[in-house]
């Protein structure tokens, strides 16, 4: 279902809306006006954060090359000492992925954490259908051998008969394990359902079977190509009214499944020396609550168990997320931070007051503007007027970029308007979604 949102008619999926209905009445509600700041290079804000996490696609590689700069800055950060961690929708298991970075070029050891919405959609997989006779039908990308589900016993069956409908791609139709029965899809270069996905959807719907996305993306860049992911048949069911299931970004699952490992590896370094320190500062600090109990060993357990809730607060406050798309990385990090404030509100009032009003629960992000999937919007080519209030391209017959829809004459914007700082606000609000902290063109170290 969508809802209509107060800026420029713009139409957001349900679960946006709800979040931001919601951050809209909170203390947090204010991150959503920030101003970002725009880096020369990662190095610039390197020191504030032990934890980084990393998208995959238009960060670190286009599907086929790793961006000039990121080796560098992988490097420079493992050499200080920083966790690092990749949170990725792809459909693809934690491991799978990570060969294919290492293909690529990334060094085996460079990440400490690699989690997928294909690794978390699979766990649940194996929690709730594994050996139990269950049957699915998928959405898949072509050629794809799906063992990662015959392991589980889970067989291909149609829509009419299947226990769930599985998102794993949008190449490919299969309804059987047999390969000449799959049947191929135009979704990922057009966006259209057609024919066999809507009659797939409508069955789902009437028999009130759940539909599992591995994939949340909408869209993703190959090649300088737009291709259509997985979450586009999401939403049409949860426009239909369908149940279903996500697994990836924006949602705080998996942000939370990350900063959980991440912060483990660290945690044997500082986490005890912090929980101790906190505990003992507080305890000092607040003695009344303490002094007025008839059961001091069951209240310092319970300070104990929240103090070190609060030092997690504290780890939290220096992680930083880098991310290519506003809706998903820089949503999603606001959704984990809205998760992670939510958990903690039966608390009593004096240690509400300090988690809700602490700047550093936030999780910091960092848009990567040039490479990902708005970056004909955030880096137009800006055409050229004459005098005579026309463009070069206008006056070549033989070329038609004036007609482009992200290209931009000189004369349209007021002063500062083309700035990248201002095309980032810009789309921000237009998406009603708050800005990120952080902007660079492209991931490096310091300016190329």
């Amino acid at each position: 279902m969508l809802f209509k949102s107060s800026v420029k008619g713009h139409y957001l999926p349900h679960h946006h809306y709800r979040f931001i209905t919601k951050l809209s009445s909170s203390s947090t509600s204010s991150s959503i006006i920030d101003i970002p700041v725009q880096l020369h290079g990662l190095q610039d804000i390197a020191s504030r954060y032990d934890v980084i996490l990393f998208d995959q696609f238009g960060v670190l590689h286009d599907g086929n090359t790793v961006f000039p700069g990121v080796l560098e800055v992988l490097h420079q950060l493992k050499s200080l000492n920083k966790t690092l961690g990749v949170v990725s929708n792809t459909s693809r298991r934690s491991i799978d992925a990570n060969k294919a970075l290492i293909k690529l070029g990334i060094p085996s050891d460079t990440f400490d954490s690699f989690i997928t919405s294909g690794e978390l959609a699979f766990n649940h997989l194996s929690r709730e259908y594994s050996n139990k006779d269950a049957s699915c039908t998928v959405l898949t990308w072509k050629g794809m051998q799906l063992s990662f589900l015959s392991s589980l016993g889970i067989k291909l069956a149609t829509p009419e008969t299947a226990d769930f409908i599985y998102l794993h791609g949008s190449e490919s139709l299969q309804v059987s394990d047999h390969s000449s029965q799959s049947i191929p899809l135009d979704l990922i270069k057009t966006g259209i359902l057609d024919s066999s996905i809507e009659t797939m959807l409508r069955v789902a719907l009437k028999r009130k079977i759940p539909l599992l996305c591995a994939n949340s993306d909408h869209t993703a860049v190959t090649n300088d190509q737009l291709l259509y992911m997985p979450g586009v048949v999401a939403d049409a069911f949860e426009e239909m009214g369908g149940e279903v299931l996500h697994f990836g970004k924006p949602g705080a699952l998996v942000f939370d499944t990350a900063i959980e490992q991440c912060l483990s590896i660290r945690s044997n370094k500082s986490d005890s020396a912090d929980v101790k320190s906190t505990t003992s500062t507080l305890a000092s600090s607040y003695p009344s609550p303490m002094a007025t109990s008839t059961n001091t060993s069951v209240d310092m357990n319970l300070m104990k168990e929240r103090m070190r809730d609060i030092a997690l607060r504290r780890q939290r406050a220096r992680i930083l997320h880098v991310g290519d798309s506003l809706s998903h990385d820089i949503l999603g990090k606001l959704n984990s931070i809205q998760s992670f404030l939510d958990h903690y509100c039966n608390y009593i009032s004096l240690f509400m007051s300090l988690l809700l009003g602490a700047k550093n629960a936030r999780i910091d992000s960092l848009l990567i503007s040039s490479h990902g999937i708005h970056r004909h919007k955030l880096h137009p080519i800006i055409i050229p007027v004459d005098q005579e209030g026309e463009t070069a391209a206008s006056s070549n017959n033989n070329n038609n970029n004036n007609n482009h829809p992200y290209y931009l004459q000189k004369d349209q914007s007021k002063l500062g308007d083309n700035s990248l700082l201002f095309r980032v606000c810009q789309l921000c609000d237009d998406l009603a979604i708050a800005r990120p902290n952080f902007i660079l063109p492209t991931l490096q170290w310091t300016p190329r």
